[in-house]
């Protein structure tokens, strides 16, 4: 039989795993490899956001990217100062840069680096720190962060976050000279741009001003040359089955006088219609085949006056060759439309407009006058609509006041004839109350005519 030892397993030997080694001095030493990487074990790695919050003593100057390699990927510009209260001169640095919206521009952010006399070295390091690619302004943290890697280089300390971090209750104090420079520089910019605006304004001002006074000479020379064009109807009819009616147009610009027929002058609205088709072009009085009397010839007339007038007295068509033709050709304006053929291309393919000299007619001031007339427009129609309703009621009472007049006169007239049939032999009386009553029967019946 085997012996079993002191430790009741005979002569068989057995370790003990959780049993510590004697000459063990802590119970790591003596650890099997399953708890080589104990999460529970002291480590000398310190997280520097968390320092002030560690029980362990730590040298923190020791701190390097070596001990943290995640130190870079978490301490950033714009929060290794976060909640720290700067000192003022901070403050009165950032106040001179003119901030917006809390927020600093990058020009601002190089002048303040440039004036702090560090070497090209030092400046570029502290701007590849603070300002990442397509940045265009810095936060008031990445700001001071900036500031306090300036007094770093200043005191010949470390330009790193790690050591903004390290010294944030205690951060050096940067020195900017000529720091109002920066403010100087703003309020010369705002009024270089100012009295820029201003002076390009007084420019336009001026250039639109001569062109105005410019197009006014040419709206006062216009109208003191507007044509008139009289349209009389001819003595006699033409044709030998169906006869027509010829109208005599007279010039007083072109010293010319025609004879046109109705069918002329639709040709010539028809091709001004083609030729300016963005042009307002009056309209013709309308066609009518038989039974043309003189009050329809009258007024046709008058519609054909209004017409031309307004074609000669519009400052581009009254000048376009196929109506000084219409006005001036003494022979029939079919024999110059067989000789001529004009072009029937809209205005702006037949010729080009100064598209430039337009823009610049337009008055700076158009959105205001826009606005004014909008407001105005609603009060304007409301007031035409009254005006026209009591222009139609005053023409039905005119023409009621006209039917009264002549009824009047009719009963005038039966009333002179029943006192000419008098009773008394030789009456004079009689006689003259029916004279009195048929001259204002007769008065009655013309003011009639005029109300009707």
């Amino acid at each position: 039989m085997q012996d079993y030892d002191s430790n009741g397993y005979g002569g068989l030997s057995y370790n003990n795993p959780f049993k510590p080694d004697a000459n063990s001095s802590s119970l790591s030493s003596s650890s099997p490899v399953l708890f080589a990487d104990d999460p529970w074990k002291a480590s000398n790695k310190v997280n520097p956001l968390l320092a002030d919050f560690d029980d362990h003593d730590v040298n923190t100057d020791t701190l390097t990217q070596k001990d943290n390699p995640e130190i870079n990927s978490e301490l950033k510009a714009s929060n290794v100062l976060l909640g720290v209260n700067v000192p003022d001169a901070y403050i009165d640095v950032y106040a001179q840069c003119s901030p917006r919206q809390e927020s600093v521009s990058l020009e601002k952010v190089l002048t303040v680096i440039g004036l702090s006399g560090l070497t090209n070295e030092v400046q570029e390091k502290i701007m590849s720190l603070i300002i990442a690619p397509d940045m265009k302004y810095v936060t008031r943290n990445e700001f001071n962060a900036c500031l306090a890697l300036v007094a770093c280089g200043q005191k010949n300390m470390d330009v790193s976050l790690e050591t903004v971090l390290r010294h944030k209750n205690d951060l050096p104090i940067p020195s900017i000279p000529n720091i109002d420079e920066i403010r100087r520089a703003k309020l010369h910019k705002d009024n270089l741009s100012s009295n820029s605006t201003q002076h390009n304004q007084s420019i336009e001002e001026q250039q639109y001003h001569v062109i105005h006074q410019e197009e006014q000479n040419t709206m006062n020379q216009w109208l003191s040359d507007l044509d008139h064009v009289s349209v009389t109807l001819a003595l006699e009819k033409e044709g030998f089955l169906f006869k027509h009616v010829n109208y005599e147009l007279e010039s007083q610009k072109l010293k010319s006088k025609v004879l046109r027929r109705f069918s002329d002058f639709w040709w010539l609205w028809e091709v001004l219609l083609k030729r300016y088709p963005f042009r307002m072009i009056p309209g013709l009085p309308p066609k009518k085949l038989g039974g043309r009397t003189s009050v329809f010839e009258e007024r046709r007339r008058k519609g054909l006056s209004r017409f031309i007038n307004t074609v000669v007295q519009h400052p581009t068509i009254g000048c376009d060759e196929v109506v000084v033709a219409f006005l001036s050709h003494s022979s029939e304006i079919n024999s110059w439309k067989r000789t001529y053929n004009p072009s029937l291309d809209e205005e702006f393919v037949r010729k080009a407009h100064p598209i430039g000299r337009i823009n610049r007619l337009i008055p700076m001031d158009l959105d205001d006058r826009i606005a004014r007339m909008k407001r105005r427009l609603a009060v304007s129609i409301q007031n035409y609509e009254r005006m026209c309703f009591i222009m139609n009621q005053t023409s039905r009472l005119k023409a009621a006041l006209g039917t009264d007049c002549i009824r009047y006169s009719v009963t005038l007239n039966s009333a002179s004839e029943v006192n000419k049939d008098c009773w008394v032999p030789d009456c004079q009386g009689c006689s003259q109350m029916a004279y009195g009553y048929e001259n204002i029967s007769k008065s009655l019946q013309q003011a009639g005519a005029l109300f009707a």
